[in-house]
């Protein structure tokens, strides 16, 4: 709009109108983006209408041409209100505060985000809907547009940390850390669906003619061989035991199908939550990091986290001690080493081998038993002697056998391996010390599947969780079948394992694994800590057991 023309020049008018147009592009171009950075202030676009003048010089002024006059021009656009006007580093510092307080994140890594390259940066995955929400309304309530939020889903956990060591859990990005959720990743995950597009030059989608879709598959479903209600009494009892006796380094069970495998508990303690698996869950170890801080409490934090995520059945070894009787045994029996109505075994309270003496449990000696007393007493001398009977080459033919020396194949991640002495350098006293279950390593799983072949008829299968993959339509995509892996001892030396170990049972009416009127077998270990021995320290030990039921049908 020409308010006002004043003095004479069309050729100097026309120019700085030209200048003009060029101005108003300026501005015009600024204003629909929304924003004008200058000097540190920033002018928000908003839907009011402001005039605002531009002023040219003409080359004649006035009556007499002897000033320069001025040519005005009014022109609407989107304007600005002073209200609109703030500092930008007052904005981005409170910004940064309201987002690290509500998603507990450190400020720093927050005012990374202002100056971070790309269309758009992260700043945490996996947050509850009401958080996001509670955010989005801040930012509409600063009538800002440059935070937005993308919907995913979050495994819920309704048990918390009932089998957390077995089940797992998955990361902010919807993939399975740990247990199970690892494992079966690739059948629990299914695949996203994705929508192609063009773009036009102004960025904006054209989604109907130049776009094809994908739709999403979801992932399938396992279903488990646990049993809800041993799962929940054995974590109960080890609990109950771990608090009971000071345990120090964690404790763990295992209940199993000896004759398919199929696990129907599992369970370490301390446990975790599965929704907040960072969460320290145990409290003595909760209070001993509240007393660090700096890189101490990382370290010890980490490591503490780490450990309460390991899964102790697969991914520790330890002595076994006398539990390991029961395959010494086993394999004498099936060589006929053993004569159950003749042999009789003397127990000093220690026995020579090489000279070297090792003790008994019993220092004082149980004098002369019968085998069945030997086992029951749980006597090192007598099992020494049987170790001897059987030879390192028939001792380390049977280990093997019962897979000792292998891991076990079960569908978890994280299984070690054994630690045992190899028949070409075993001594008759390491011979003498395996024997009684205090020269090699095991892993609790080993122990179980091996004591299973010990009284299922002798047959060493595979152990397993999950016992069918159902995909979204109902249909099984797999199945576990038992598998046999060989036959290590016979039906007949099964038999007579069970028989003996349930003898240990009742002959020890007194102790817990004796319920009266339920045919029960089983046996104790209680070993060494050898390899954390140091001199004039205390003696560190472990506790374990093995039992079974109904003792002539497990």
């Amino acid at each position: 709009k020409v308010k006002t023309l004043l003095g004479t020049g069309l050729a100097a008018l026309c120019s700085h109108i030209k200048q003009c147009n060029t101005a108003l592009g300026d501005l015009s171009e600024a204003t629909a983006n929304g924003f004008e950075e200058t000097d540190d202030i920033l002018h928000e676009k908003q839907d009011v209408t402001a005039a605002v003048s531009f002023t040219i010089p003409v080359d004649g002024w006035g009556e007499d041409d002897s000033s320069p006059g001025y040519f005005y021009c009014d022109i609407p656009i989107a304007g600005l209100l002073a209200t609109d006007i703030v500092d930008v580093a007052t904005l981005r510092e409170n910004i940064a505060t309201y987002l690290a307080g509500k998603l507990n994140l450190e400020k720093a890594d927050i005012e990374k985000a202002f100056d971070a390259d790309g269309r758009y940066y992260i700043l945490q995955t996996q947050v509850e809907k009401n958080v996001a929400d509670e955010i989005e309304n801040y930012f509409d309530n600063l009538n800002l547009v440059s935070f937005a939020t993308e919907a995913t889903t979050r495994r819920y956990y309704p048990q918390e940390e009932l089998a957390a060591s077995v089940i797992g859990f998955t990361n902010g990005d919807g993939d399975g850390q740990y247990g199970l959720e690892y494992q079966y990743n690739n059948y629990l995950a299914g695949v996203d669906g994705r929508i192609v597009s063009a773009q036009a030059a102004n960025g904006e989608e054209m989604p109907y003619r130049y776009s094809t879709t994908y739709e999403a598959q979801n992932g399938s479903s396992l279903y488990l061989t646990l049993d809800t209600t041993m799962q929940y009494y054995l974590e109960k009892a080890i609990g109950e035991m771990a608090v009971k006796f000071n345990v120090q380094q964690r404790a763990c069970g295992i209940i199993m199908n000896p004759k398919t495998g199929a696990i129907y508990a599992m369970a370490t303690y301390p446990s975790f939550d599965l929704n907040n698996p960072s969460d320290i869950y145990d409290t003595a170890t909760s209070r001993a990091l509240d007393s660090l801080s700096g890189q101490e409490y990382s370290d010890a934090y980490l490591a503490a986290r780490e450990t309460q995520w390991k899964n102790k059945a697969i991914s520790e070894i330890y002595y076994p001690g006398s539990v390991f009787k029961v395959f010494t045994s086993a394999a004498a029996f099936e060589e006929n080493l053993i004569d159950l109505q003749n042999d009789s075994f003397y127990c000093s309270g220690y026995f020579t081998v090489m000279g070297e003496k090792i003790g008994c449990s019993n220092r004082s000696g149980h004098g002369t038993q019968t085998f069945t007393q030997a086992l029951t007493n749980s006597c090192n001398p007598a099992f020494m002697e049987i170790g001897l009977r059987l030879g390192v080459e028939k001792f380390s033919y049977y280990f093997k056998g019962f897979g000792l020396t292998e891991k076990t194949g079960i569908d978890l991640p994280g299984e070690v391996a054994s630690l045992y002495i190899p028949e070409d350098t075993m001594s008759n006293v390491d011979l003498a010390s395996s024997s009684f279950g205090q020269a090699n390593k095991i892993t609790p799983i080993q122990m179980i599947t091996a004591y299973s072949a010990a009284i299922n008829g002798g047959k060493l299968v595979t152990p397993y969780l999950v016992q069918e993959v159902v995909d979204a339509d109902g249909n099984i995509v797999m199945e576990h079948e038992t598998e046999e892996k060989r036959q290590v001892i016979s039906e007949e030396t099964s038999k007579t394992i069970r028989e003996q170990l349930e003898a240990v049972v009742e002959g020890n009416g007194g102790h817990n694994a004796y319920i009266q009127g339920y045919r029960i077998g089983g046996k104790s270990g209680t070993s060494e800590k050898l390899d954390e021995y140091t001199e004039g320290q205390e003696m560190k030990y472990v506790a374990s057991y093995g039992c079974f039921a109904p003792a002539d049908d497990p």
